[in-house]
């Protein structure tokens, strides 16, 4: 078992201070903060672009920072792969990790879907701000989690509280991901 300390977004706000890049809470964070339906959580989720991942390395500079490639975290090399699907941050060796980082694609200053990379948006297009902390939009957190669960739980959990066109956009992109998705079922 992977021991977690799991960060709120207000901690890990304070872990990134200074980091001078842009970005953004993922996962059930970000989920909860738009529904404000409390969930339970294992882990603090974060975005960053990958072409940004210099910064995060030199920002945490002592820290513990892994890679995660093909499933393990491995010491963090000169140059991070491009198939680091993450990196995990803690304070030690002994420590409990504290951040999981998703690296993103930026394409022409836009975010870019890991899935599908013509899924892209201007960053403040794919993300929301709210009280100083910045939250990737809801529709594409379902999007990502889609790939990964047939369950409805995170879906009945937010589709009420989605606007009209970000429930076209969730809808609209699962149906060009994945034709034969269950969820296409709550679409209309």
């Amino acid at each position: 078992m992977i021991d977690w300390d799991v960060l709120d977004p207000r901690a890990g706000a304070l872990a990134l201070d200074g980091l001078g890049a842009p970005w953004w809470v993922c996962g059930g964070w970000a989920l909860e903060r738009y529904t404000a339906v409390r969930g339970a959580h294992d882990r603090l989720v974060v975005g960053l672009f990958h072409d940004d991942l210099p910064a995060l390395r030199a920002h945490f500079a002592g820290a513990d920072v892994r890679a995660v490639v093909d499933g393990f975290a491995v010491p963090l090399p000169a140059e991070v792969p491009a198939t680091a699907t993450r990196l995990w941050v803690r304070a030690g060796p002994d420590s409990p990790w504290q951040l999981d980082v998703r690296p993103t694609r930026r394409w022409r200053g836009r975010w870019v879907f890991a899935r599908d990379p013509s899924v892209t948006y201007p960053l403040d297009e794919a993300t929301w701000v709210e009280d100083g902390l910045r939250y990737l939009n809801p529709e594409l957190v379902l999007l990502f989690r889609s790939a990964r669960t047939r369950t409805t739980a995170d879906l009945d959990r937010t589709l009420p509280w989605l606007r009209a066109e970000a429930r076209e956009r969730l809808f609209t992109e699962l149906r060009r991901l994945d034709p034969d998705h269950p969820w296409l079922a709550l679409a209309d």
